[in-house]
């Protein structure tokens, strides 16, 4: 699967609009040789924060590989929501994420919300 470049990815989220990446991508093309997030924030089109809450997103949860939530085979579309939110988005807020911090032990009926399921 091919990597997501940081422009697609601030569209996709909201926080650019095509016609911002575009036109960040053409001064690259022009000889700007700043990276796409520097270009994207001195025209103004996000802020550095925007910029690093994207970086986070990509970086997703630190326990993925043996997280009994996020490697469920075939999720529902509510649970595929949760797993962007939580294991892609928020790690930190997941209970989950929290339990495995703590170092305790995780039931496979704890979701990300802190709710069991039945």
């Amino acid at each position: 699967m091919e990597q997501e470049k940081i422009g697609e990815g601030l569209v996709r989220i909201g926080a650019m609009t095509r016609a911002q990446a575009e036109d960040v991508l053409r001064r690259q093309r022009g000889g700007d040789d700043r990276l796409f997030g520097e270009i994207a924030c001195e025209l103004g089109f996000v802020d550095d924060e925007a910029i690093r809450s994207y970086l986070n997103i990509k970086i997703g949860c630190k326990y993925q590989g043996d997280c009994h939530f996020r490697n469920i085979k075939e999720m529902n579309a509510s649970n595929h929501l949760l797993k962007e939110r939580y294991c892609e988005q928020w790690p930190e807020k997941c209970a989950i994420y929290q339990q495995k911090v703590l170092g305790k032990p995780v039931t496979i009926t704890l979701w990300p919300t802190g709710k069991l399921a039945v």
